[in-house]
């Protein structure tokens, strides 16, 4: 929104010099005002309304900005994650390693990624989380602040697990069966065989290919 010239000669006109700069100045804080606060607003309801816990934290770490889910997710007012609640709801475990990613990013300048448990106060179990956070930097390249997204990936991470723990299952079963076993492909390529089947044909795992 620009401000207009016109009431502000009018002022200077009618009034003198400081009437002039009182309007001028008046025009002026209205007009900022009427461009940026429907801005930020916006942009509150938007981050509000995300999934994922959204937050930003100056050059040193201290978090100055984090949206509505971080204070559901943890049970937490947002000044107490500004200080120290969201290091406190980290699992223990996970808490020095996730530390020592930021130190190394902020170091350096870079994107941070980093996996770590946060505790649900609705349920009080440990999570899963992927967090990200990228660097703005200024006019001369430097670290201005910190944007950041965590996004919960529990049940991706427990599907993960799962399918792991089931293929390392059917291997310790297939290698030790002492019955023949081949895994083959629809065309049929052989794929896979268990020990016990290259000791009934006499050859090895190398000759297969």
């Amino acid at each position: 929104m620009t401000v207009e010239l016109g009431p502000i000669i009018a002022a200077f006109i009618a009034g003198g010099f400081i009437a002039g700069i009182v309007m001028f100045l008046t025009m002026k804080a209205r007009a900022k005002s009427l461009s940026k606060t429907p801005s930020e607003d916006s942009l509150q309801v938007i981050s509000d309304l995300m999934p994922q816990m959204t937050w930003v934290s100056d050059v040193d770490g201290t978090v100055t900005y984090s949206n509505e889910r971080w204070c559901e997710y943890l049970g937490l007012a947002r000044e107490e994650i500004w200080s120290t609640g969201w290091a406190a709801a980290v699992h223990p475990d996970d808490l020095g390693p996730t530390l020592e990613i930021c130190r190394v990013s902020k170091e350096q300048s870079s994107t941070m990624e980093m996996h770590y448990r946060l505790k649900n106060v609705k349920t009080g179990e440990y999570e899963w989380h992927l967090a990200r956070a990228v660097p703005e930097l200024d006019e001369q390249g430097q670290v201005r602040r910190w944007l950041g997204s965590c996004m919960n990936m529990h049940d991706f991470k427990l599907s993960v697990d799962a399918i792991q723990q089931s293929e390392s299952l059917f291997s310790s079963v297939f290698n030790v069966s002492p019955y023949p076993i081949v895994v083959c492909t629809p065309e049929g390529r052989v794929e896979r065989v268990n020990a016990a089947w290259l000791k009934m044909w006499g050859v090895s795992k190398s000759e297969l290919v």
